[in-house]
């Protein structure tokens, strides 16, 4: 499945191929708009698993974190909490730059590593000059990034965003040559079980799908493979 073609698909085609792997192409038991609800979830799923399988070679954004968030627990300005953007999903990546703007691609900047809850008085003291940054969520589920020390400078981030929902036959969806797929036999098991049908054929094909994602994780580049990150020097200017 691998290279470089992306497979654009419409809603309007995916709910045909749905109807024909349910054997429902001339049954309206399940309508076009619940057919959206079931093509949703198994885009997101799918989105999830490829995320997963491929990781940033596979979709990347890159964002700047310009605003401050307001304290989610205590509603005061915060200077540690920096607001994501509305479409992140996973993060790949941490930038602090040493000035109030990033600088190109490629520039000087420091690479943050996360910190762990129980280290996190130790290292907002004063004489602490590493910066570390971790994922939270406030009370209405949104997630936010704090930074210790509070940073200065600006922070960029590269991400996974989340998938755009599928809100009529003309929305289209991009997928990796041949995975949408698991869409369609996700979205026609969902069929099947509404009409109490037996999902033991899709199922199993669904299974075979998730079980290919699962082998082919990080192995994108088959010359140069995923290798060990040497945390201790990650940030040196001597990479030797």
């Amino acid at each position: 499945r691998w290279g470089s073609n992306m497979a654009l698909v419409t809603a309007t085609t995916l709910i045909t191929r749905v109807r024909n792997r349910a054997d429902m192409v001339n049954s309206n038991f399940v309508a076009d708009a619940e057919m959206y609800q079931y093509l949703n979830e198994g885009v997101q799923k799918l989105h999830e698993k490829l995320v997963d399988a491929y990781g940033d070679e596979y979709i990347a954004g890159e964002h700047w974190l310009e605003s401050f968030a307001t304290d989610p627990f205590t509603a005061e300005p915060s200077t540690t909490d920096l607001v994501l953007p509305s479409d992140f999903f996973k993060l790949y990546e941490v930038n602090l730059w040493p000035g109030s703007t990033p600088g190109p691609i490629g520039g000087d900047c420091q690479t943050l590593l996360p910190f762990n809850a129980m280290e996190r008085n130790t290292i907002r003291r004063e004489f602490v000059s590493m910066h570390r940054y971790r994922v939270m969520y406030g009370g209405d589920a949104s997630p936010f990034l704090r930074i210790l020390p509070a940073p200065t400078s600006a922070v960029t981030i590269r991400y996974a965003p989340v998938r755009a929902l599928i809100a009529s036959g003309s929305s289209e969806v991009n997928f990796i040559n041949g995975w949408e797929r698991y869409v369609v036999l996700y979205t026609a098991i969902q069929c099947l079980n509404k009409e109490e049908s037996d999902t033991r054929t899709q199922q199993g094909e669904l299974a075979k799908m998730e079980a290919e994602l699962e082998a082919i994780k990080h192995d994108i580049d088959a010359g140069s493979p995923k290798s060990a990150v040497d945390m201790a020097a990650v940030n040196d200017f001597w990479v030797w």
